[in-house]
């Protein structure tokens, strides 16, 4: 008989707490093996070092060398998507499901032992969910956008709107497969909640991130225009994402984990809202006074 994945997550908040790294990684569940099976072939899988677990890596062409095309003040490296090697995701694929459709087809309410089981199953869902975030990333922003009145606007115009509507439901697609994780108990919650928030900052990056045209770049009114319009789309976006971010740091409170994911977090709020969220940066006093060394003998018999 089938478990819904309704009814699992339900049983997961119920059963509360968390397995330890030690039950996760003895544990000879096949849900927990196959599980570690898939993640190692995931990354595997990327040719190059992963950026917060996805595959990309970083475009480095210097900004200088071509002054004014994008309209953030300060512009984030942006990343270039890197495909993954389609024989091992192929293998990464067939091991989560093979996990997945073990835990949902067991019998009965988790008890005991089943917390390690629980934070694979977490962890399977939040994989498969990477890998339509890599598809979501994928979907670019139109090239060669004008919003100067005496251009193509309303063209382009368009062509954004077209863009947004593919780009939100492809996020929403993703979001839908990380909302029950975010209920568990497990550092896992954490790691969904960051993504749901990357979603919103993703198209917040590409509309700011935007090269404008040549023709925009020699016209001080047509490049004042192009940056308008792109950070008026991206404007709700962005606090979506500001909430986001916020929701991932107070569930890493609530949970008592502090992760890579919630140092994504923190560093995002701090890049989107620096005077709200400033980056804390623990200071250590250099000790003022060594203590001596003391011999202590033993008892004379």
């Amino acid at each position: 008989m089938k478990t819904s994945v309704a009814s699992i997550i339900a049983a997961a908040v119920a059963l509360g707490g968390r397995a330890s790294a030690d039950d996760r990684t003895a544990s000879d569940d096949p849900v927990v093996v196959e599980v570690s099976r898939s993640a190692a072939l995931w990354h595997q899988a990327c040719p190059v070092p992963e950026i917060d677990g996805v595959c990309e890596k970083l475009d480095v062409r210097s900004p200088s060398s071509r002054p004014r095309s994008r309209c953030s003040v300060a512009p984030r490296v942006r990343g270039v998507m890197v495909a993954r090697d389609p024989r091992k995701v192929r293998g990464a694929r067939a091991a989560l499901q093979r996990a997945i459709d073990a835990f949902e087809h067991r019998d009965g309410q988790p008890t005991g032992d089943e917390a390690a089981a629980l934070h694979a199953y977490a962890v399977a869902r939040t994989l498969a969910a990477d890998r339509d975030f890599e598809a979501f990333l994928a979907l670019e922003l139109p090239a060669n956008l004008t919003f100067d009145p005496d251009g193509a606007k309303q063209r382009s115009a368009q062509r954004v709107r077209a863009w947004i509507v593919r780009k939100v439901d492809s996020g929403r697609a993703v979001a839908r497969q990380l909302e029950g994780i975010v209920a568990l108990r497990d550092e896992a919650a954490v790691a969904a909640a960051a993504r749901i928030a990357q979603i919103h900052q993703a198209i917040v990056d590409a509309l700011l991130g935007a090269d404008s045209t040549a023709e925009a770049r020699r016209s001080a009114p047509a490049l004042e225009a192009f940056c308008d319009a792109m950070a008026a789309t991206a404007e709700p976006f962005e606090q979506r994402a500001v909430d986001g971010f916020a929701a991932c740091l107070a569930r890493s409170d609530e949970l008592g984990v502090f992760t890579d994911r919630s140092r994504l977090c923190e560093r995002e709020l701090s890049l989107l809202r620096p005077e709200q969220y400033p980056l804390l940066q623990e200071h250590h006093a250099d000790p003022g006074q060594a203590a001596p060394l003391m011999i202590v003998e033993p008892p004379t018999p």
